[in-house]
């Protein structure tokens, strides 16, 4: 196993023939390709798979049919993460070396076939088969889709590189706010089986359509561009190879390989550092319907509108905080979406307790933005550190993070809270000890942000 997976990640180069690069000049027919026709392709792509963050409308439906809870049903979202984190962890060099058309190709498929099979499971009521299906096959679908327009974004368009890979990351999140009201209504009218089978198809129409426009760019000569601000932390050139050069596991233009960029000090860093700031957010969007409806004692109307505006906000974290590092630096840009996360867990907390739904709002927003800041931010941070080559598999490998901080968090979070109602704790501080778990969590991703800073500040001073 540990032979073949050296092999599969020594691996990045590109199986393009001269034919698939003749092709690819065309969008379609004689109509020549335009690189900024990528951003709308890549959008409707993450819009799709985006809807995995509205999960949280599915739970009180699906348990009633199923005749389960809302915890149980959960779960699948915590599966599809797990699924997704695998997915982009191996899914990386894959990317490389086949492109982005086929892997949202192969990943649409998967997803398409992961709501009938959710269909079916709503059908016969197998709450196993919804993990499977959705779950399981489902997560690694998403996991496929969801790096291929960031890196696509990432490689063509280096100039604005924080902000090019935070739209890709941010219609992910938009397909939350989508989702969460096209769920409701269509859940309403036609069950949710049927909205399985409904959303499934016009998911695979959108996707599959888009994943024909998406490539790579063409072997060029070294393109001049600015990859740092004066405020970035790094220490290279000034000038990126064209990412279509690389060959297999030679060095990046960085004089490194991509086994030794992994293994790195900078990857465990970033790595770690990711790990902790999501698991906050991660493990309350899935669950934000749910906490509206139980801590508040609001209409289950109120918690799919507060479920929609909290996409626009993940997808505004996204989009402000990395077109922001584009200026500031991505890691000045990180060590604030920390800050913001911890004052955020601090207030919703104090909110529910005191019933302040208001307030509750504002702050979980807020924590919701600061989540999307840091997947927004993730990308860029990437690409400074080991140049764009292979942001494909660096990402992917990134994700899986996202993934273990979701599947790890979102199962404790679950579980602390069924304990808490099974020992008939009041519904406004059931999520008491979830929340107190988070926030040190939080600022021990705060304190190595700021270590990292400092050493890589220091790394370039001494150059």
């Amino acid at each position: 196993m540990s032979n073949l997976l050296a092999r599969h990640f020594g691996d990045t180069t590109s199986r393009r023939t001269e034919a698939d690069l003749e092709r690819e000049r065309f969008l379609i027919g004689s109509i020549p390709f335009q690189r900024w026709v990528l951003f709308p392709a890549g959008v409707i792509v993450q819009l799709a798979v985006g809807s995995l963050y509205a999960w949280s409308v599915y739970n009180a439906p699906i348990a009633t049919l199923l005749e389960s809870t809302a915890e149980t049903i959960s779960y699948t979202f915590y599966i599809a993460i797990a699924g997704f984190g695998l997915a982009a962890f191996l899914g990386g060099p894959w990317l490389e070396r086949n492109g982005p058309r086929r892997m949202v190709s192969i990943g649409s498929v998967m997803f398409f076939l992961a709501h009938m099979l959710a269909g079916v499971a709503c059908h016969i009521k197998s709450v196993a088969l919804l993990y499977v299906g959705y779950g399981v096959l489902g997560g690694l679908g998403i996991g496929f889709v969801y790096i291929c327009p960031v890196s696509v974004l990432t490689k063509w368009f280096p100039e604005i590189r924080g902000f090019a890979s935070s739209v890709g990351v941010a219609a992910f999140g938009a397909g939350a706010v989508i989702a969460s009201f096209t769920q409701d209504a269509l859940i309403t009218s036609h069950g949710p089986r049927n909205t399985f089978f409904i959303l499934g198809a016009v998911y695979f129409v959108l996707s599959f359509g888009s994943a024909m426009l998406l490539r790579y760019p063409p072997p060029v000569a070294p393109v001049m561009t600015r990859v740092d601000s004066p405020h970035d932390d790094l220490d290279k050139d000034d000038t990126e190879t064209s990412p279509a050069v690389e060959k297999g596991n030679e060095p990046s233009p960085l004089g490194t390989t991509l086994a030794e960029d992994l293994l790195s000090r900078n990857f465990a860093f970033v790595y770690v550092i990711f790990f902790l700031a999501v698991i906050p957010g991660l493990v309350t969007i899935s669950r934000v319907s749910d906490m509206v409806k139980t801590a508040f004692g609001k209409p289950k109307s109120t918690g799919t509108w507060v479920t929609g505006v909290n996409g626009i906000f993940n997808v505004l974290g996204r989009m402000v905080f990395g077109a922001l590092s584009d200026k500031f630096g991505r890691m000045p840009m990180m060590l604030v979406s920390i800050t913001l996360t911890i004052i955020a867990l601090v207030v919703v907390l104090i909110s529910i307790n005191n019933q302040q739904f208001e307030l509750f709002l504002v702050f979980f927003f807020a924590l919701t933005s600061a989540f999307g800041a840091a997947l927004g931010l993730i990308p860029g941070l990437l690409s400074d550190c080991f140049s764009a080559a292979r942001i494909g598999a660096l990402f992917g490998t990134a994700m899986t993070a996202w993934a273990a901080g979701g599947v790890a968090g979102g199962v404790a979070f679950t579980a602390v809270i069924k304990s808490q109602r099974e020992a008939g704790v009041k519904p406004w501080h059931v999520y008491d000890i979830a929340f107190y778990s988070m926030i040190p969590l939080a600022a021990l991703g705060l304190i190595l942000a700021a270590i990292f800073w400092k050493v890589r500040r220091t790394a370039v001073a001494r150059t």
